[in-house]
């Protein structure tokens, strides 16, 4: 159950990686909130604890497969922010990382977009992304299939 692991999932500054190695994680870590950075409407994927949720629902729900291509996708990833800036991830500026992202993105890598989509399936899992990112009602409620909404509002979380 997803929402098991979710509980253990937090912003854990000490988070000692079970299935990624430290260099690994640290990236996933910075990418995703390069990804999903803090706002004033919703915390980010750090706060979310994306990369720890991660590093333990990967080995547990995921193929090996699956597993191998996540770690060498960081790995790829990793070396061509290297190559491109001459140094780490988490040492780039602001400007840098939106950059290197727009590289990423412009790649048309099939390991890159299921990481991110990984990434996004933590986030909106998670108790930050499902309750401040997104619309929350909170259950017991009543069923209510015909909701109105417009483009400026958040879509819902159940």
């Amino acid at each position: 159950s997803v929402g098991g692991i979710s509980i253990i999932a937090c912003e854990d500054n000490n988070y000692k990686p079970l299935f990624f190695h430290q260099d690994s994680f640290q990236f996933l870590s910075n990418l995703s909130e390069t990804i999903l950075p803090d706002s004033e409407e919703s915390p980010g994927a750090k706060t979310a604890g994306v990369a720890s949720f991660l590093d333990r629902y990967i080995p547990i729900c995921k193929s090996k497969d699956f597993q191998s291509d996540i770690k060498n996708t960081l790995n790829k990833l990793s070396k061509i922010s290297q190559n491109n800036f001459a140094k780490p991830f988490h040492r780039l500026s602001e400007d840098e990382l939106v950059d290197q992202l727009n590289r990423f993105e412009g790649l048309g890598d099939k390991g890159y977009q299921e990481l991110k989509s990984i990434i996004l399936f933590a986030y909106f899992s998670s108790m930050e992304g499902m309750t401040k990112a997104l619309r929350f009602a909170a259950v017991p409620g009543k069923y209510d299939g015909d909701i109105l909404s417009d483009n400026n509002q958040k879509s819902w979380a159940i």
